[in-house]
């Protein structure tokens, strides 16, 4: 049976990259966002942070725990790659394998310097 969970994300996304003080503004996901289970989903951002030496930087789906604090979802590879030089977007495939919940969130992390959104 195909699992058919459907994911709300809970907030914006948004990538603040601590060395440069600025902000990647997402156009999606935003907080009204629903995801479905095994069905192509756009994660778009506004501008660029083409003045950072790497552009480019995994995406993870994260969950909120009870006590408010996101981590990873145990298990799950990244969902892709931005490319942060330019504006754009990318389609990602929402994996089946994740229970159905409204307290998702997307994390772009900058190996090496911090966190990023």
């Amino acid at each position: 049976m195909k699992s058919t969970a459907i994911l709300a994300i809970a907030a914006s996304a948004v990538l603040s990259v601590a060395s440069a003080q600025e902000l990647l503004s997402f156009g999606a996901p935003i907080g009204s966002t629903v995801w479905t289970a095994g069905q192509d989903a756009t994660i778009s951002w506004s501008n660029s942070c083409d003045d950072l030496t790497a552009t480019s930087f995994p995406v993870t789906l994260q969950i909120q725990r009870p006590d408010k604090v996101q981590d990873p979802v145990a298990g799950l590879a990244p969902l892709g790659t931005i490319d942060c030089a330019k504006p754009g977007s990318i389609t990602i495939k929402v994996p089946t394998t994740v229970a159905t919940g409204s307290n998702y969130s997307i994390l772009v992390p900058r190996t090496g310097a911090g966190l990023l959104s």
